[in-house]
């Protein structure tokens, strides 16, 4: 449904889309609707801003990764869940290797996926104080 409502959008607008945009803007995040329920779940619990939250997260999102290994959105949000746990209450020189090491498996599902270099360059800002 997501990428019918995208086609009919960038119809409207009468924009003009190579064929690798038409076929990005067509590919959803993950072809396994389990997989996108339980990233959902984990978005939910990251969203309560706890540690209780953010460990729940952790648990939904591996769950997704589990029905679709390939799903470069899951691996987002353990990157962010890590950010803030090593932001907030766990050893970043714990959390933040773990943050690191999944938006760079992120990046090499989807060079593209915007959220992964965010995450990337979050850890880069707050660890290893690479500012540029």
């Amino acid at each position: 449904m997501q990428s019918e409502i995208a086609q009919k959008v960038s119809g409207g607008l009468q924009l003009q889309l190579s064929g690798s945009e038409q076929s990005q803007l067509a590919k959803g995040p993950t072809n396994n609707p389990e997989a996108y329920q339980l990233y959902l779940k984990g978005l939910f619990s990251w969203n309560q801003l706890t540690e209780e939250g953010f460990t729940s997260a952790i648990q939904y999102l591996n769950q997704a990764l589990d029905k679709d290994p390939n799903f470069a959105l899951a691996y987002v949000g353990l990157a962010n869940t890590y950010i803030m746990l090593g932001t907030d209450s766990r050893a970043p020189k714990e959390a933040m290797p773990e943050a690191r090491r999944n938006a760079e498996r992120a990046l090499k599902l989807n060079a593209t996926l915007p959220e992964a270099h965010a995450a990337l360059g979050i850890i880069m800002l707050v660890y290893d104080w690479d500012w540029k």
